[in-house]
């Protein structure tokens, strides 16, 4: 009776000081979630930018991994957008602005043009009759306008090939891993000029945490010990 009675002061023991290193463990996750929230203004919003051998450009960032109300609080979830995707579990989401400039090209005629001279008193005015149409191609992009009264782009066409990778980088050999999101796109017309993201990792629950795992063995053990020396 004093043996199962020790062994039961042991459990209890063990239940106490698994629910105060569970008690600190939450603050610690507080504290911590209350920390990253006040520093996301400074780290949400940088990125690098660099060009792979391929010719890809890369936006990389690294990933901020909030809970799903933390995501909340810090505005980068909107709960009416997720509605209207019909969203229900967020697992990431990643805002982008792009820019897409397309420096000066050498376009070409549809046909060549008819170019009428004028002459005044003392030089000659060219003119191009109007309307004509001229254009730029080529692998990212169709560009095509008419010129008449009224000028019009009648054709406006890129074409995008981006790509989202979520993943683990070292930077060096001796340096911690560290999560990154990437933006790649293989047009080099486009360039990210803004990049946010947020990775959605919900704490683990009480029962889930290392401190419960171990504390659940032991008490499991001891009770099997208690049962088997009857």
């Amino acid at each position: 009776m004093e043996k199962n009675i020790k062994i039961l002061l042991f459990i209890i023991l063990v239940l106490i000081l698994a629910l105060a290193a569970t008690i600190y463990s939450q603050r610690r996750a507080v504290q911590a979630h209350r920390a990253t929230i006040s520093a996301l203004d400074s780290i949400s919003t940088t990125f690098d930018q660099y060009r792979l051998k391929t010719g890809e450009t890369v936006s990389a960032q690294s990933a901020i991994i909030l809970s799903y109300q933390g995501a909340l609080d810090a505005g980068y979830v909107e709960i009416d957008r997720l509605k209207a995707l019909n969203i229900k579990t967020l697992d990431a989401n990643i805002r982008l602005t792009e820019r897409i400039a397309i420096l000066e090209r050498e376009a070409e005629y549809d046909k060549p043009p008819v170019i009428i001279y004028v002459d005044s008193s003392d030089t000659t005015n060219k003119y191009i009759q109007i309307p004509f149409g001229f254009g730029y191609q080529d692998k990212w992009s169709n560009l095509h306008a008419v010129v008449d009264e009224v000028p019009v782009f009648d054709t406006i066409e890129l074409w995008s090939y981006p790509e989202i990778t979520i993943g683990w980088q070292r930077q060096g050999f001796l340096k911690k891993k560290e999560r990154k999101v990437l933006y790649t796109n293989e047009n080099p017309y486009i360039t990210i000029t803004s990049m946010q993201n947020v990775l959605i990792e919900e704490p683990k629950k009480w029962y889930q945490t290392d401190v419960a795992k171990v504390s659940g063995g032991i008490i499991i053990f001891e009770v099997a010990r208690m049962l088997l020396t009857k």
